[in-house]
């Protein structure tokens, strides 16, 4: 019998690719945001998340019972989440240069675990798990935010300038 906690914890077995399972579910979950952008379906995108989100404690945490490890590299759902954040809050990330800054940069967040992302991972069950990529979302959507609102700002600039030259 399958596993629900498994399924979903593995984001459906993509955790237990032998190679970077954290970077391919990230990889993956872009993939799924160009799809239902493309489909102009973001709002189905967003309610899938938060249910994951939702639901992802209880089977995580169900999931760690039968294994040693406090954040087995197979649990990528938290990776899911986490990619998720920014796609969803960052102004313009129907944007191929957008989404691939949001995925370099999560990347970054989730594999550096800078403070404070580096003590929620502390925290012991689904919640560290979970959080500490939560943080590493919010970390990436205001960085990709800010980067865009500073190119923003220097377009403006230099098209004001342009047209006040002539």
């Amino acid at each position: 019998m399958i596993s629900i906690s498994k399924l979903i914890s593995t984001f459906f077995y993509i955790g237990l690719f032998p190679k970077a399972p954290g970077t391919l579910a990230s990889f993956v979950t872009v993939l799924f945001w160009v799809l239902f952008i493309s489909f102009n379906i973001k709002l189905y995108f967003v309610i899938i998340v938060l249910i994951l989100f939702t639901l992802s404690f209880y089977f995580v945490d169900e999931y760690l019972l039968d294994n040693e490890s406090k954040d087995p590299k197979e649990v990528v759902i938290d990776e899911v989440i986490g990619q998720s954040i920014p796609l969803i809050a960052v102004p313009f990330s129907d944007d191929l240069v957008t989404i691939f800054l949001i995925f370099i940069f999560f990347r970054f967040f989730d594999i550096l675990k800078i403070y404070p992302i580096n003590l929620i991972e502390k925290i012991n069950g689904s919640k560290g798990v979970i959080l500490d990529d939560v943080l590493a979302g919010i970390y990436t959507a205001a960085l990709v935010s800010i980067i865009s609102l500073f190119i923003w700002l220097l377009i403006n600039i230099y098209f004001n300038l342009k047209k006040n030259v002539n």
